[in-house]
């Protein structure tokens, strides 16, 4: 769709432009009953400044598993992936994160 931001980081303020896509599977894996949740988004900002600082491309991979332990609380082992161009072809900038978390889910209804 399309995006719309106000930059407050600079000065003066700037109104950034461009279009995200975002992609979303959950599965769980053959033989197991573990899910499997991968996830991305892409974001490209066309109007706006270009300075140093400005990106122009974004893109965010998601992956991860929820491996139950006890009752609601489950491992969650994940990789993220953040890669990122600024605006005045500068070299593309790369991040990957691995991790472990803990996660309880647990849905409380009220009774009426």
């Amino acid at each position: 769709g399309l995006v719309w931001q106000r930059n407050y980081a600079k000065t003066p303020k700037d109104n950034e432009m461009g279009w995200e896509t975002t992609v979303g599977l959950s599965y769980p894996l053959p033989k197991t009953n573990i899910p499997l949740a991968l996830g991305g988004n892409y974001r490209r900002i066309n109007a706006g400044a270009k300075t140093a600082v400005d990106l122009k491309e974004e893109l965010n991979i998601r992956a991860n598993l929820r491996v139950p332990l006890w009752g609601n609380l489950s491992l969650t082992p994940f990789v993220d992936f953040y890669q990122f161009k600024g605006r005045l072809n500068q070299p593309t900038g790369q991040n990957i994160i691995f991790g472990f978390g803990l996660d309880f889910n647990r849905l409380w209804k009220p009774a009426f």
